[in-house]
């Protein structure tokens, strides 16, 4: 691309420079034509005065050889002659003179016109000259800049390409090579759980297990959320709309927390059986959404405190609440904690800051809408709203 317009400059160019030539030459003409006709009309106007002058001087010249004529009669008549062609020479040397002096002035004025019209010309053709130069520059630099803009975006495309090649290789270690093995770790950390071992070994050796089982599990959840912010930019996050109790939905988030809150000491508090709120929604996904905001509430609400889950209908939506007894968040941070990899602190290491951003994308994937109220000291409440089925 750059080299195509290199080889553009000069035929513009070349372009240009004929176009100006060929203007000025009509200008030239032009100029020559109007100096010629002015000149003409100048010369014809002279010729007409001097005509005149002519026509009036013999006019005169009858009328007073007419009086002379009979003044010669008389015997003063030689003597009136004498003085008749004294004053005619007088006259035709007055008149030869005016002639002079009006053909002087007539060529000064005509070399000053020429001067002004060779100045005015001039200028008009530096000025031209100036910004064609001007003209010339400007797309000089143009093409440099589309050079150099050429040559940055050849550079970001190899770079956004190496950093794709990257990104496709972690994401393959991610889903193939960690999570495989941290499957494996959370599959036996159950197995133990569940088996007679687990009851038949030391607190401590019970406490190690339930470890193991709740780091592979951690480990594994921050996987999924690596994977799904890759679906959710690639949008390949597919999902399987189905109706559903959404009362069912969140008793299973409940109970799936219920042995996380309690070794908090937390009180976790669910909605009481009612009557069913059907929505159209991916179970799995949706059950995604409820154990983030579950999982954040009892992650940041101090021993002893509360975690509530709630839904009701609201203008004919559904609307979920997850309120916590935390110590809450200012309101400059209510947008921001939607953001992708957001953490309440520069040094907060309990996460990626994936699980709010994911919630959000899912939730408005369903048609809904998720937002949170807080006020520091006094807790927080995120809302999610769904169009009821």
């Amino acid at each position: 691309m750059a080299n195509e317009r290199d080889i553009s400059v000069p035929i513009e160019r070349k372009q240009t420079d004929k176009s100006l030539q060929a203007e000025r030459a009509k200008t030239d003409v032009a100029l020559a034509e109007g100096k010629e006709k002015a000149k003409n009309r100048a010369d014809d106007t002279v010729s007409a005065s001097r005509a005149t002058a002519d026509e009036a001087k013999s006019l005169a010249r009858d009328e007073i050889d007419s009086i002379a004529s009979e003044i010669a009669s008389s015997s003063a008549g030689a003597v009136t002659e004498k003085l008749l062609i004294k004053d005619r020479s007088a006259a035709d040397d007055a008149l030869e003179t005016e002639r002079r002096q009006m053909d002087s002035a007539l060529e000064i004025e005509r070399n000053e016109k020429r001067a002004v019209e060779r100045h005015l010309f001039t200028g008009e053709r530096e000025e031209t000259d100036r910004h064609l130069t001007s003209e010339r520059q400007e797309i000089d630099m143009k093409v440099r800049n589309a050079a150099e803009g050429l040559a940055e975006e050849k550079d970001a495309h190899l770079a956004t390409k190496a950093a794709l090649t990257t990104r496709d290789e972690f994401l393959a270690i991610v889903s193939h090579d960690l999570r495989n093995p941290l499957g494996a770790i959370s599959m036996v950390a159950k197995l133990l759980t569940s088996s007679s071992t687990y009851t038949a070994v030391d607190d401590e050796t019970r406490e190690y297990i339930d470890m193991i089982g709740r780091n592979a599990g951690e480990a594994l959840r921050l996987i999924g959320d690596l994977l799904d912010m890759e679906r959710i930019a690639s949008g390949k996050l597919g999902l399987q709309f189905e109706i559903h109790d959404l009362g069912q939905i969140i008793a299973h988030a409940v109970e799936t927390f219920k042995l996380q809150a309690s070794a908090k000491g937390l009180a976790l508090e669910a909605p009481t059986k009612g009557t069913a709120i059907l929505v159209k929604c991916d179970r799995v996904r949706m059950s995604q959404v409820l154990s983030n905001l579950l999982s954040n509430a009892i992650k940041f609400t101090p021993s002893g405190g509360r975690v509530a889950v709630d839904f009701r209908l609201v203008h004919g939506d559904v609307q979920i609440s997850v309120s916590d007894s935390g110590p809450g968040m200012p309101t400059a941070m209510l947008e921001t904690i939607f953001k992708r990899f957001w953490q309440i602190g520069k040094h907060d290491r309990r996460g990626l800051g994936l699980g709010l951003y994911i919630s959000k994308m899912l939730v408005e994937a369903h048609q809904g809408h998720i937002w949170v109220e807080s006020e520091v000291g006094k807790g927080s409440v995120f809302h999610v709203s769904l169009p009821k089925a």
